[in-house]
């Protein structure tokens, strides 16, 4: 247990060096425009990620992010970046997306009332 915490906290400051010396433009150029790979590959990745983000796996959204792209063959970074699609702030954008799709397949308008 020891060296897995050892791992974990020396692969995060690796991340973080990395980060800091190329800076967030070309972090995202490199890692994303021409990292390698067709523009399927790099969509099947996005996708996986939306996908793995909205699933209710709560806590292991990393973790099955890395490992399906890993076993999958798709950019792993890619498929990180979307899973956080579950972040506090884009619940909205999650919720009012899935009404406006979900209303292709109910009757009626929603009722948004809580009846006590």
């Amino acid at each position: 247990m020891k060296n897995f915490i050892q791992n974990s906290i020396k692969s995060q400051k690796v991340f973080y060096r990395y980060f800091r010396r190329k800076g967030i433009k070309r972090l995202f150029k490199e890692n994303i425009l021409e990292s390698d790979g067709d523009n399927k590959s790099k969509a099947l990745s996005i996708a996986l990620g939306i996908f793995i983000g909205v699933s209710p796996f709560w806590g292991f959204h990393t973790v099955l992010a890395l490992s399906l792209a890993t076993v999958f063959k798709l950019n792993k970074f890619l498929t990180f970046v979307f899973s956080q699609i579950s972040l506090a702030p884009f619940i909205p954008f999650i919720i009012g997306i899935s009404m406006f799709f979900g209303s292709f397949f109910v009757e009626g308008k929603p009722i948004f009332l809580i009846k006590n």
